[in-house]
């Protein structure tokens, strides 16, 4: 019985779309068959991490999102890359007036495990950066998409925001990271 549910788990764990409901029938058929030790012990070494994704939003394969507003993209890090990064402790973003370019380097995110490079979704002009997040970093860990945004810039090519991802797109391409 134990080798039964193991074996499902972990088959199910190896697939790039494991569920919440996948885990709780694990649970339950494990429990009717007598296992509670082995679901203890499946439920300690599982760690289910649940991220937000935002509709509105256009997402980049490297975690950032940007939120448009007329000519104007609020660009920051998704929920997901923030939850894997872990704390953050220092952020460097550019100034505004500077220009940034889609699918570059324009800032460092350090956390309490690594230091990371935020690329931007969309090219134009820094008008404005979060300047709160030289003092509380942290706010990125606890409000990704509200007050943890990075900069703010003048958009200078919307065509950009087709090689960006929706919602529904970016949900899976999570999974596979």
């Amino acid at each position: 019985m134990i080798f039964y549910l193991v074996l499902g788990f972990l088959r199910t764990v190896s697939s790039p779309r494991v569920t919440l409901e996948v885990l709780a029938l694990h649970l339950v058929q494990g429990f009717s068959r007598g296992s509670s030790s082995c679901i203890t012990r499946i439920v300690d070494d599982f760690r289910i991490v649940v991220t937000e994704v935002r509709d509105g939003l256009h997402y980049a394969e490297t975690h950032e999102w940007v939120k448009v507003d007329g000519d104007i993209g609020t660009i920051g890090i998704s929920d997901h890359a923030q939850k894997a990064l872990g704390d953050l402790v220092f952020i460097e973003l550019p100034e505004g007036g500077s220009a940034v370019t889609a699918k570059t380097r324009f800032g460092l995110v350090e956390s309490v495990k690594a230091v990371s490079e935020v690329y931007s979704p969309v090219s134009g002009e820094v008008v404005e950066t979060n300047s709160s997040l030289s003092e509380t970093p942290e706010t990125v860990n606890s409000s990704p998409y509200d007050e943890g945004w990075l900069i703010k810039v003048k958009l200078s090519d919307k065509s950009e925001l087709e090689n960006l991802m929706n919602k529904e797109k970016y949900a899976e391409h999570q999974d596979g990271h």
